[in-house]
């Protein structure tokens, strides 16, 4: 009717309408290609695409002529293997156009389907074409973004891989990690741990990997030690390894290995402690008093047992100021020393220095020969002092005596000459006495100020060369005289050893944590495993509680415990120790010890054994230093183990004890706050 609105009705649109509509909204174009006659008809989108706004119907040159040429390949082998019967028809392929209008780059995405004759001939190729340019940029960026991180990777200064799947392949490998693992990345990529890597089946890696994977805990190493085939051999090596879980998208669960080798920096810092160590051990076993002061503050950080016993004070002043450890020397001139000493570098020597103390109480005057030598780094600079003192208040009383009398008799010189000439004599040895001290005080400062020497270490390095080189030369006096050498260096090894032990337990300050009794014990037995197993012994252990303490200290204290356990067992009988646990009330506690713990209960672990036992008798004796029981040739040792056990016990607040009866065997009993 004419002057009325129409109204749009979907009903009535055909099948056909309906998609066109459709591939409209979409911003979808169609386009229909006749091979035969080289000809293409597209839609108002199609042509928009690339540019155009002429006839729908135009050539297929026309088309071709605005892909980029760079992807002019790809399109040409889709279109050919469209129109080959034996590919099914299908056509799919991503391409850049350049509009014929305004040279706009586009990226198309074209998808259709080719349509045959009887004879198998394609006369028609139809499809849809999209605008995929903003998918495709985002593509390239992704694609720029991994590839910057790949390099990232692959320069980063510490170990990458990703491990993947069961066997844990290797997916990610970057050059740092196969320049750790021994061999190219190519020979590690793509193939399973333990085919790339087989040295490392019998070390339990891979069972740290699967754990990390089962349960989806990280793993951290800070010195992880692995065996690895590197240069055509054998070596262990030291990481820091951290094993970071991923979860995949299809659940399952990668590990991230991030590993740096610090095999170089552990074997620095284990040279710098052994150095240590050595220099501790040649202080304390010193004939006169040494002491060292760290920084421009003068803290003590080294002070053997003469030095303390000249100071009049405990252990525990090592750690503090000299000026707060030794008030009394405020307005006394050491410390002003030591500050110029500090500050130029200069060596200070002196002799028959007065010196006011508090001993005992009381503020006391003594006179010493001592020496200022400082101690400089790489660089020069003054990092300490070294203080080595010769307390030579006898001597100087002496001397003051001697002259006091002089004083009073020398008009009775002939009366008194001959008692005057013993008093010199007395003098003279005295003084030949200190010279030799003075001479041996400066000999230690030059020893102490270079690297200290190892000979013992070339005692036992030069008679296993001696035995080694001219074993069919020497007579059997020589060869048993070279044994006893050898033996006499290990043993003396062996003295050194704990003796550094029993000081490190003594003078360290504890590393308090969250310890595992079970674990330690643990830890023990791997240590001991090899005499378990020689003396076939039975060791028994109920569980164990969780403390805070020093687990070094404490796998110490065990260690000795079990390995006595097993020592004193008669060599023709298999050993049998039980550890046992329980918990106690403080008024429980046996009244042969005391505890400097406040604490209401504590822990009872005990060792028991089926050994050669003891009288108790001996009980106070057998937990001092270099105290036995028996000879070296019955049983070996150095007697300082249950000194270090009393020790431990008694810087976690407890106590250690023991009952036993000879041929009875011993138990030894543990008692820590709980």
């Amino acid at each position: 009717m004419a002057g009325e609105t129409e109204f749009f009705n979907p009903d009535s649109l055909t099948e056909n309408e309906r998609l066109s509509f459709a591939l409209q909204a979409a911003g979808v174009g169609t386009w229909d290609w006749d091979p035969i006659r080289e000809r293409v008809r597209w839609d108002a989108r199609c042509k928009a695409l690339y540019g155009f706004s002429g006839d729908d119907l135009v050539p297929y040159e026309h088309v071709i002529d605005q892909v980029h040429p760079d992807d002019l390949p790809r399109l040409r082998d889709a279109l050919t293997r469209a129109v080959n019967p034996d590919s099914g028809g299908q056509y799919d392929v991503r391409f850049r156009t350049v509009a014929a209008n305004d040279g706009q780059l586009r990226w198309l995405h074209c998808q259709g389907k080719a349509y045959f004759n009887a004879e198998q001939v394609a006369y028609r190729v139809s499809g849809i074409v999209q605008d995929v340019t903003s998918q495709m940029l985002d593509r390239e960026a992704l694609q720029r973004s991994e590839d910057r991180l790949q390099t990232i990777l692959k320069h980063a200064p510490i170990g990458l891989g990703l491990l993947s799947g069961p066997d844990l392949t290797f997916e990610l490998v970057n050059e740092q990690l196969a320049r750790m693992a021994g061999r190219p990345s190519s020979q590690l990529k793509n193939r399973p741990l333990l085919e790339a890597l087989p040295e490392l089946s019998e070390q339990g890696l891979k069972a740290i990997f699967d754990t990390v994977r089962q349960t989806g805990q990280r793993f951290v190493a800070p010195e992880l030690p692995v065996m690895l085939e590197r240069n055509g051999q054998l070596e262990t090596a030291y990481f820091y390894a951290s094993f970071e879980p991923v979860q995949e998208p299809d659940g399952s669960v990668s590990i991230v290995d991030f590993s740096q080798e610090i095999t170089q920096q552990l074997q620095d810092r284990r040279r710098l402690e052994d150095s240590e160590a050595r220099f501790r051990n040649i202080v304390e076993l010193a004939p006169f008093a040494v002491a060292v002061y760290e920084s421009e503050d003068l803290i003590i950080s080294v002070a053997n047992e003469s030095m303390i016993r000249i100071w009049g004070k405990t252990p525990a002043v090592i750690g503090q100021k000299l000026a707060t450890a030794l008030p009394e020397l405020e307005g006394q001139p050491f410390i002003p020393l030591l500050n110029n000493v500090f500050q130029t570098g200069q060596l200070y020597r002196t002799n028959e220095q007065p010196a006011n103390l508090i001993v005992g109480g009381q503020l006391q005057t003594f006179w010493f020969n001592f020496v200022y030598q400082p101690l400089t780094d790489l660089d020069g600079r003054v990092y300490a002092i070294l203080n080595m003192a010769v307390d030579v208040t006898e001597r100087v009383m002496a001397r003051q005596q001697i002259e006091q009398s002089e004083s009073r008799y020398r008009n009775l010189a002939g009366e008194l000459e001959v008692r005057v000439q013993e008093r010199t004599q007395e003098l003279r040895q005295i003084n030949q006495e200190l010279k030799r001290s003075n001479d041996n005080l400066q000999q230690f400062a030059y020893v102490a100020s270079h690297d200290l020497q190892e000979p013992l270490r070339k005692i036992q390095s030069f008679s296993s060369l001696l035995t080694e080189h001219y074993q069919t030369g020497l007579s059997d006096e020589v060869k048993d005289l070279l044994q006893r050498m050898a033996a006499a260096g290990s043993r003396m090894s062996t003295l050194i050893h704990d003796l550094l032990t029993y000081s490190r337990v003594t003078t360290r300050k504890r590393v308090l944590e969250t310890v595992s009794l079970n674990e330690v014990i643990s830890t023990v037995l791997n240590t001991l495993q090899v005499i378990v197993d020689e003396r076939n012994a039975s060791i028994q252990i109920e569980p164990l509680p969780i403390i805070n303490g020093d687990q070094s200290q404490l796998e110490q204290l065990f260690q000795n415990l079990l390995s006595n356990a097993l020592k004193f067992t008669p060599i023709n009988r298999a050993p049998s120790v039980q550890v046992t646990y329980g918990i106690c009330e403080v008024s429980e506690l046996p009244a042969t010890i005391s505890v400097a713990s406040e604490a209401g209960q504590f822990h009872r672990i005990s060792v028991a054994d089926q050994g050669i036992g003891f009288d108790e008798k001996y009980l106070d004796r057998i937990f001092q230093v270099f105290q036995r029981l028996h000879s070296k040739s019955e049983f070996p040792g150095t007697g300082v183990g249950l000194a270090i056990c009393q020790q431990v016990a008694e810087n976690h607040g407890g106590a250690l004890t023991a009952t036993s009866k000879p041929g009875q065997g011993a138990t030894f009993s543990l008692y820590l706050p709980v």
